[in-house]
């Protein structure tokens, strides 16, 4: 705290208080800063410097460098890089592999995902379920990680489905068994952040599983699986930095028609998905990916301008 002031011995305005409460400064030496100790209201002393003058302060004019040459200087503007967010989560990037434009809306705009009540503009009909998407997944993986609590009759008709699977028998029976395994890892400066549902160890190897509740058919899992790959590659470059070890088997598991589909992890696609999105919001682009995924999308024939049906008709 700095207090400077000019005043006189007639002086009443907070000066005044100043000289009165802290330091007489007719006692300090001119012109040499001195350091006095002075009492607080509660009694404890502290430290003072003081530096009395009868001169007034020199002024001092300030050069700056456009004046010194002559004028100012008109500087492009310069290109800016590096724009986009320096995390994600792998739900968020699955979300962009499998449609830029949906990502956009959902994660850098934040529109709420929310499936409409009647989608007869589809030619479909639709009844909304007992238990809402997302609560209804949350309770079938709290389920399948050993959690007990009054769960929805459909997420334990859900959980069951797995439980009762080959590959639950395998990883109860693996010396290692990871469930829910939450991580960080960084790829190049953007940390990636998620979930896995179940990876264990098996013959020297790691088995990956994620379940999906979604309301997809038999015959459409292996098209919907398409658009977790992304997730998929990137749990196993998680694990394989994690652990040193390879994923040598990885899954998808529709719990709803009981599909199981095998994916191949590409760690090196992991990589480039994370580097595709940072790229796409460095430049602020996000494009349609106009496919059947769409008619599942909560944006379609809302937000969103793709139309499935004449992309069809197209080709």
């Amino acid at each position: 705290l700095i207090l400077s002031y000019s005043t006189d011995n007639r002086s009443q305005n907070w000066a005044g208080h100043v000289r009165k409460l802290l330091v007489k400064p007719f006692d300090i030496p001119l012109d040499k800063p001195t350091e006095v100790r002075v009492a607080a209201p509660d009694g404890r002393e502290f430290a003072v410097r003081v530096l009395r003058s009868e001169r007034a302060p020199e002024s001092e004019q300030a050069t700056f460098a456009f004046e010194a040459a002559g004028g100012a200087e008109h500087l492009a503007r310069p290109r800016l890089t590096g724009q986009y967010d320096s995390g994600v989560t792998v739900t968020a990037l699955a979300t962009f592999a499998a449609c830029p434009r949906r990502y956009y809306l959902a994660h850098e705009l934040g529109w709420e995902q929310r499936r409409p009540t009647r989608l007869a503009e589809r030619g479909e009909d639709f009844e909304e379920p007992a238990t809402p998407a997302n609560e209804l997944g949350r309770e079938v993986h709290r389920l399948l990680a050993g959690e007990t609590f009054p769960a929805s009759a459909e997420a334990q008709e859900l959980a069951g489905t797995f439980r009762e699977h080959a590959l639950n028998r395998r990883a109860e029976a693996a010396l290692r068994t990871e469930r829910e395994w939450s991580f960080n890892f960084a790829v190049d400066d953007v940390v990636v952040s998620g979930q896995i549902d179940l990876w264990f160890v098996e013959d020297g190897g790691v088995v990956l599983v994620d379940y999906k509740t979604n309301d997809v058919a038999a015959a459409d899992a292996a098209e919907a699986a398409e658009n977790y790959a992304a997730q998929i590659h990137l749990y196993a470059l998680c694990i394989e930095r994690a652990t040193g070890m390879r994923v040598r088997e990885a899954y998808l598991h529709f719990l709803r028609p009981n599909a199981l589909i095998e994916v191949e992890p590409d760690p090196e696609l992991a990589i480039r998905a994370v580097q595709q999105l940072a790229l796409a919001q460095e430049r602020c682009a996000f494009p349609l990916h106009v496919a059947a995924h769409c008619l599942r999308c909560p944006f379609y024939k809302n937000l969103c301008p793709a139309d499935f049906k004449s992309s069809q008709a197209a080709e």
